[in-house]
């Protein structure tokens, strides 16, 4: 089991403010192990690590969120449930890139059913806007429907997104999502 999660994480040398050598919850994320494995790493780690962010300042839902699915969804779903219980605050957090987890999930053409219960676990992240000093210029201040129409998702997951919009679909088109 250690040989799928226990890798070092890159930490630049110097005072670097965030990395760590070990992110055990960072590791598991793009391990994806059998539920059974994960449930032991996040009662061994999951409270002591779960609010961490690697260098480049991803939290674990980061992560996953942009790792291949190699898995099984249900695992997948099971994680993203439990890093969030672990800290709710990683669904809404930035990373380096202006991205927050669902806005990588979407770039990265994520499943509806992991969309789904992103959106399902912290459904605040759908009026949250891509970054203004967002890596990719083109992305800049879209809401996820249009993050997600903008990168090729499937009609299903844009229609959703639209759907679970405060403002309504009609709202969201008309204002340009502001």
């Amino acid at each position: 089991m250690s040989a799928l999660y226990d890798r070092p994480v890159f930490t630049p040398s110097g005072n670097e403010p965030r990395g760590s050598t070990f992110l055990p919850i960072h590791g598991a994320a793009v391990a994806q192990p059998c539920s059974e494995s994960w449930q032991t790493i996040k009662s061994m780690y999951g409270s002591e690590y779960a609010s961490h962010v690697d260098v480049r300042g991803r939290t674990a839902l980061h992560v996953l969120a942009t790792t291949t699915l190699s898995h099984h969804l249900e695992i997948v779903t099971e994680m993203i449930t439990d890093i969030i219980e672990l800290d709710p605050s990683s669904a809404t957090t930035f990373d380096d890139s202006g991205l927050i987890p669902l806005h990588a999930a979407l770039m990265n053409l994520m499943p509806y059913p992991i969309i789904n219960h992103l959106l399902a676990c912290t459904p605040v992240t759908v009026s949250m806007e891509v970054d203004e000093d967002c890596d990719s210029v083109q992305f800049r201040g879209m809401l996820p429907f249009q993050l997600a129409a903008a990168c090729g998702c499937s009609a299903s997951v844009v229609n959703m997104l639209l759907r679970a919009h405060p403002i309504g679909v009609f709202g969201a088109i008309h204002t340009g999502g502001k």
